[in-house]
């Protein structure tokens, strides 16, 4: 079992404090930044443990690491953000951060020496575009001039989830790089739109189901900066 696997258990611990301050009234966003920045630390811990491991794919890694760290910026930007500008600063630093996952999942790729399955691919491309096309058709009445910066993060969105899950071998291990990426950018993909209906379909103020997307957030992360591991 990859070293890096023992960071899970603190991980984890961080996660639920990180869920209970969240959940707490009155709710201190301050409070909120500590515990998802050291829940950040503890996952780019995870990923840097691969370079641990034989064979080490440091590209991989690196590109891992932006992506975590873009993705905490942008969660930064977003806590209880008012202003459109600030909420476009966030949704361009997580939409950096899918970016990152891209290249990386890209690389692993072509490390993993994999064959270009055309017929799949495009399968693939086909799913994403009709569940990429449901999705921006159900927020489009809600995000007003912001309508074309969502139609592209769902774009990159949906690229990211396509390299991840282009390279899962059917019938593989389930704890191995490619079936990681893949779970990872699902849960992504499904934290992303859940922060999408709180952000504009219910208003900025409404943070109902917010504690899902930071369980689905994070478990996304997790996955992926073990993926390093495992490559």
């Amino acid at each position: 079992m990859p070293i890096a696997f023992a960071l899970i258990p603190p991980f984890v611990i961080t996660l639920l404090l990180l869920l209970r301050a969240e959940a707490l009234q009155p709710r201190r966003p301050a409070h909120v930044r500590v515990w998802e920045s050291l829940a950040t630390a503890w996952l780019l811990g995870v990923a840097w443990l691969s370079l641990l491991e034989s064979p080490r794919a440091p590209l991989y890694t690196v590109l891992v690491s932006a992506g975590l760290a873009c993705s905490l910026v942008g969660d930064w930007l977003l806590i209880e953000a008012e202003d459109p500008k600030r909420v476009a600063r966030g949704g361009a630093a997580l939409m950096l951060a899918h970016m990152s996952y891209v290249l990386a999942f890209a690389f692993a790729q072509h490390v993993r020496q994999m064959p270009l399955d055309l017929s799949r691919e495009s399968w693939l491309a086909v799913a994403l575009l009709v569940m990429g096309g449901m999705v921006y058709l159900y927020l489009r009445p809600s995000v007003g001039a912001m309508n074309n910066a969502v139609l592209l993060y769902i774009t990159t969105l949906s690229l990211m989830v396509h390299r991840a899950a282009s390279s899962v071998v059917p019938g593989g291990s389930l704890i191995a790089q490619p079936a990681l990426a893949a779970g990872g950018a699902l849960l992504c993909y499904a934290s992303d739109f859940m922060m999408a209906i709180n952000k504009f379909v219910f208003g900025s103020g409404d943070r109902s189901n917010h504690v899902w997307v930071l369980v689905t957030r994070y478990s996304a992360q997790l996955l992926i900066a073990l993926s390093a591991s495992l490559l």
